[in-house]
């Protein structure tokens, strides 16, 4: 990196760097990689599906959470992962599965404070945004539950590199209760191009 460059220029070498690294934060456990596979056929064998989550006890604990959690609203639970799966949709259950899949010593430094509110603020924007697309749109919502969940990636992403660093810094959004992304540009001095 050139100390000689101006400033946006070391700081877009800098989240280039950030970026590569992001590339290969981690190898696909091997059930991800098969709900992967099995969700980008055509016609999803919902049996197969069910039968490669079930393998993962942890994985199976963490959807079933997911959807019986307040976000969905279900006024009874759901103890059938057939049922969890179908409420969830194939491509929303893809994404859950890779962030579920993140190896937990990749963030061994970062308080469980911070991936609590992350996942948790993450899935409500998901949940809300399919809603929103449902009932307000009358358009099937797996886009933007996706769109949901994908907004904020880039938060896994800092935390892994910039550790306890960004850490303390979600700790101010988090007790704050504001705005992550202007936060970000005002902490981090972050410009568009």
């Amino acid at each position: 990196m050139s100390t000689d460059a101006p400033p946006m220029a070391v700081a877009n070498e800098v989240m280039d760097e950030i970026v590569q690294r992001a590339r290969a934060l981690y190898s696909l456990p091997v059930v991800a990689a098969e709900v992967i596979e099995l969700t980008n056929c055509p016609e999803v064998d919902a049996r197969a599906l069910k039968d490669c989550i079930e393998v993962d006890p942890a994985l199976t604990a963490k959807i079933m959470r997911v959807v019986n959690s307040s976000l969905f609203g279900l006024s009874r639970e759901v103890v059938d992962l057939n049922q969890a799966i179908a409420l969830l949709g194939t491509a929303p259950l893809k994404l859950l599965v890779l962030g579920f899949s993140l190896p937990e010593n990749l963030f061994c430094e970062v308080a469980r404070q911070q991936l609590d509110w992350y996942w948790s603020t993450t899935l409500a924007r998901a949940v809300a945004a399919r809603e929103i697309s449902e009932q307000l749109w009358d358009r099937p919502g797996d886009d933007a539950f996706l769109a949901g969940l994908l907004q904020d990636i880039g938060v896994l992403v800092l935390l892994g590199e910039l550790k306890e660093t960004y850490a303390q810094f979600l700790d101010g959004v988090i007790d704050r209760r504001d705005s992550l992304q202007r936060l970000e540009v005002k902490s981090l001095v972050i410009t568009r191009p």
